[in-house]
């Protein structure tokens, strides 16, 4: 019928899972390109970050007498809180002669204890091995002798179980898993821009569609949009679909109409 709505039906489902497939494969290069990215840029964090090397010292704190193992660890565990403050940093710095400083210890240097062993780690990192064995072996002097001197009150006394020696190879940067972890976040970056990318363009087709099946031949003919509507049966293409022609035509046949009638009403009567 003139001017009726038309659906405007796709030759193919947009939206689809083929379509999505086929945008996969048409944009599988900025994936590709996204995931060298961040190998390479892993790859640059391993080679200009500076190498960190981590030493580990441990102290282990003794019981006076077997009645008090389980106070020793208390201990411990106390003893791993104050490790890295106070009198034990000052301690440590007095007892390095000055070639290490309280504040270098206070940053670079962490203790811990284990809940059911009375030992003491400590961990010092730096850009070098031999110092961060240094300011690893500090502290844990330190913390013994400002243990031991209150070894009356706390009846546990305080030795250096193992010190620290330089680490053969650094804690980080670690080349293969600094490039993996890079390259894993360019191809998730990656992947999601495809998809992105890919549901835009599904999302943008399907509302253009769904416009252009809800416009009338009027609308479409006032826009100056050129969308040939089916021709129905028995009609040749080139035969004209004009609403606008059908509906002029309409509208006179009315009006004659109503002015007939009008005539006839005010015609004398014979």
């Amino acid at each position: 019928m003139p001017g009726a709505t038309r659906s405007f039906v796709p030759e193919r489902g947009v939206g689809s899972t083929s379509h999505l497939l086929e945008h996969l494969v048409r944009r599988w290069w900025v994936a590709v390109l996204l995931t060298l990215s961040g190998a390479i840029g892993g790859m640059a964090y391993a080679l200009l970050t500076p190498s960190v090397y981590v030493a580990n010292a441990h102290v282990i704190v003794v019981p006076q007498s077997d009645a008090d193992i389980s106070t020793a660890v208390n201990y411990a565990q106390a003893y791993a809180r104050i490790a890295t403050e106070g009198q034990t940093l000052d301690a440590a710095a007095t007892g390095s002669k000055g070639a290490i400083s309280r504040r270098e210890l206070q940053e670079n240097v962490r203790a811990s204890s284990s809940p059911d062993a009375s030992v003491i780690e400590i961990t010092a990192s730096a850009t070098t091995a031999s110092r961060a064995a240094d300011l690893a072996n500090a502290v844990a002097r330190g913390l013994q002798d400002t243990g031991n001197r209150r070894t009356s009150d706390t009846r546990v006394r305080l030795a250096i179980f193992n010190e620290a020696t330089a680490p053969m190879d650094p804690a980080a940067p670690q080349p293969l898993v600094d490039i993996t972890v890079g390259a894993a976040l360019g191809l998730l970056v990656g992947g999601l821009w495809v998809l992105t990318s890919a549901g835009r363009s599904t999302d943008f087709i399907e509302r253009l569609q769904h416009a252009a099946g809800a416009m009338t031949a009027d609308e479409r003919r006032r826009i100056g949009r050129t969308v040939a509507p089916a021709v129905p049966n028995g009609m040749q293409t080139g035969d004209r679909l004009d609403g606008r022609d059908e509906l002029d035509s309409t509208v006179d046949e009315d009006s004659l109409r109503r002015e007939s009638i009008r005539q006839s009403e005010h015609s004398p009567q014979p």
